[in-house]
């Protein structure tokens, strides 16, 4: 064992002052820093003698292959292989490829034959990427409650919509569930039937039998709620409620806050005796009537009396009753502050003295013409305020040089703006009008009045060459002829070949046949030839035909002579079987004869 002593202690890197006295081996460093996870993404601070630790980060180093990076999270030692490279299968299994791992292994072209998730068919399609597809095999399947039977999709479930009409557990409520297998769930609803109390509902499940009496209470007290009884729900009613003995603290229902003393009770609190002492309404005095807040009174009722022995009732009403007016004289200035006079205080109020304003409206040109009325915020006595009149008039103030029209505004102060009313003028190439502001067309110059003058349309005039003007509407004569740029088509004589010249360069170009076009032109002429030649064969036989009907129909119908028909008497069949006939029918006659004699004797 050795013992150790100094006074700069270097730890993990830092330097500590002090003098140390420990045995062994040196401790660990009890400082924290910052350190770098393992991976090298996240710094933290942690203890100095803990430098490694781990991170929920993924990895994200380069692989061996150099082509894919570590998935796993931040880990210890080499990263993992690549999961792409070795030996690899197709997406069913069937077939084992080597491939490098920049490459996806191909589907093999055989039948998937998978297992689906119904767990009873395999997968038909050709060998895939991604996950097998729902079974769609039909199969009959029952449904739960076993009523109906039906042909489906493996991967459906089949529910039928018969509802159940069995009762539930509480006996109350139907099942109604649909394919149901027999095994009602429980009822869930809340029973809800009235207790014995009539005051709550049972909360319970629904269940059989009658409900649980009501477990809560009730509190009977006095007016004051200073004496409380307890009575079980329900017997509030028919409980009368205790005596008191408190002062009452029911709230004056006066203006007073506080009343003449007296005990807890039931029932309207006797009339107040105080002076009223309230604030007018209309003015600062106060009223010193006797308190009339609630004053009683009696109205009797005015329905018919049905026997002479029967009255009608009074009845007793509390109304509060307003203070009577005030006659204190108070002194009052009209609403334009044009004259002070005095009048009781019951009537003070706002009042207008008949008089015309006469404050400078904003126009600066005239006066309010309005009766004496309020005026808010006015810049001073003499300007009109927001409740004055609004000057109707029309501007007569002259308007700026080179303008004809009369200004529109209403009547206002200072100078008036531009003119806005549009001008209706002839555009260059006089295809339409164009309508222009007015301040724009006395204010421009010469180049602004000509764009502005512009329709902004194609120009519609011809130039010499027979082309339209290529420029937009505009000021003076158009382009020359010789700058026109559109295109002209030439063609050769048999209108075969063709070619696009600017119409500057198209005067006096011509464009001549090739060889192609005169073989073209002779085997054009040979066919209609030809056909000319067919043609008149076909009229000449035509006009032949027509000479041979016509000399037929003049020559008349020829009658062929009638063949001599010698007329043939063929004999018929009763003349030749006539006589074997008759010995049939003598045979026949005699056997006739005999069996009737037989059967006489």
């Amino acid at each position: 064992m050795v013992l150790y002593s100094a006074e700069i202690v270097l730890i993990k890197g830092q330097l500590f002052w002090g003098i140390l006295y420990f045995t062994g081996p040196c401790p660990l460093c009890p400082e924290r820093s910052t350190q770098s996870c393992i991976c090298g993404r996240n710094r933290s601070i942690r203890p100095c003698a803990e430098p490694q630790w781990l991170c929920t980060e993924v990895c994200g180093k380069l692989l061996e292959c150099s082509n894919h990076s570590c998935s796993d999270i931040c880990h210890r030692g080499k990263c993992p292989p690549c999961p792409k490279s070795g030996k690899r299968t197709c997406p069913c299994g069937k077939t084992t490829l080597d491939l490098p791992c920049t490459e996806d292994v191909p589907p093999c072209g055989d039948t998937c034959e998978l297992l689906l998730s119904c767990g009873h068919h395999n997968c038909t399609r050709r060998c895939h990427s991604g996950p097998c597809e729902t079974c769609r095999q039909m199969v009959n399947k029952i449904c739960r409650c076993g009523k109906r039977e039906k042909s489906i999709q493996c991967s459906q479930e089949f529910i039928c919509d018969i509802k159940c009409p069995k009762l539930k557990n509480c006996q109350r409520h139907q099942c109604r569930r649909k394919c149901c297998h027999g095994q009602c769930p429980p009822c869930e609803q809340i029973c809800g039937r009235q207790l014995s109390c009539k005051n709550h509902k049972c909360p319970s499940v629904c269940h059989r039998g009658l409900c649980y009496p009501c477990p809560l209470t009730k509190d009977v007290s006095c007016n004051c709620g200073s004496t409380t009884l307890t009575v079980p729900c329900g017997r509030e009613r028919v409980t009368k409620p205790p005596k008191c003995s408190q002062v009452c603290k029911t709230p004056s229902n006066c203006h007073h806050l506080i009343r003449k003393s007296h005990r807890c009770h039931f029932g309207p609190c006797p009339p107040c005796k105080q002076i009223c002492g309230y604030k007018l309404a209309s003015c600062d005095h106060s009223c010193r009537m006797a308190c009339h807040d609630n004053k009683t009174i009696s109205r009797a009722e005015s329905r018919p009396l049905t026997s002479p022995w029967t009255t009608n009732h009074e009845e007793k009403q509390s109304i509060p009753i307003r203070c009577g007016p005030c006659s204190v004289p108070v002194m009052r200035t009209c609403l334009g502050e044009h004259e002070t006079i005095s009048m009781p205080c019951f009537k003070d109020g706002e009042f207008s003295c008949g008089r015309p304003c006469g404050r400078l409206l904003s126009c600066d040109n005239h006066r309010c013409q309005l009766q004496c009325h309020t005026v808010i915020q006015a810049p001073d006595e003499e300007r009109s305020g927001l409740d004055c009149e609004q000057c109707e008039k029309p501007c007569i103030k002259p308007i700026q040089s080179g303008c004809t029209h009369e200004c529109l505004r209403r009547c206002h102060p200072g100078e008036c703006g531009d003119c806005r009313q549009m001008v209706k003028r002839q555009c260059h190439c006089s295809s339409m009008s164009v309508y222009v502001k007015c301040c724009e067309l006395t204010s421009s110059d010469d180049s602004s009045t000509k764009l502005l003058l512009s329709c902004k349309g194609n120009c519609p005039k011809m130039l010499k060459c027979g082309h339209q003007c290529s420029l937009h509407c505009h000021f003076g004569p158009c382009i020359d002829a010789k700058d026109c740029s559109r295109k002209i088509v030439v063609r050769c004589p048999c209108k075969r070949l063709k070619k696009d010249y600017p119409c500057s360069e198209a005067q006096g170009i011509s464009l001549e046949c090739n060889e192609e076009c005169r073989k073209i032109v002779m085997k054009t002429e040979k066919e209609r030839k030809e056909q000319e030649r067919i043609q008149q064969e076909e009229e000449m036989k035509l006009h032949k035909e027509e000479v041979e009907k016509y000399e037929r129909k003049k020559q008349g119908r020829k009658r062929r002579p009638r063949k001599q028909q010698e007329d043939v008497e063929e004999p018929s069949w009763f003349s030749v079987h006539r006589n074997v006939i008759i010995a049939t029918v003598v045979v026949v006659a005699i056997l006739a004869v005999v069996i009737h004699i037989a059967l006489a004797e």
